[in-house]
């Protein structure tokens, strides 16, 4: 790598890490964020208050749902019913 590369790269690194922060201080902060959703007992709750809220949809909201199903879940584990967007809702419903 000449000089003037090495040059360039040291150069977008400092631009990037004054932009977003250090990549070591993403990693933590992105780790957290992925801790606090994705973690066991955060996935467990949510399942939960989707099993709650399924037993309390509408059959308009539960045909919503198998179309959802139909046209966005392949099994290839990119989305699945959990990902429905109506969830937050109908879970917000069905809290109070």
């Amino acid at each position: 790598m000449s000089t003037a590369e090495n040059s360039h790269q040291q150069q977008q690194y400092a631009e990037n890490t004054a932009r977003f922060g250090a990549p070591a201080d993403l990693k933590l902060q992105q780790d957290a964020e992925n801790s606090a959703r994705f973690s066991t007992p955060a996935k467990l709750q949510r399942y939960e208050q989707i099993i709650g809220a399924f037993s309390s949809m509408t059959a308009e909201e539960r045909s919503d749902l198998a179309a959802w199903e139909v046209a966005n879940v392949s099994g290839d584990g990119s989305k699945g019913t959990s990902d429905w967007p109506k969830w937050d809702e109908i879970i917000g419903r069905t809290a109070k």
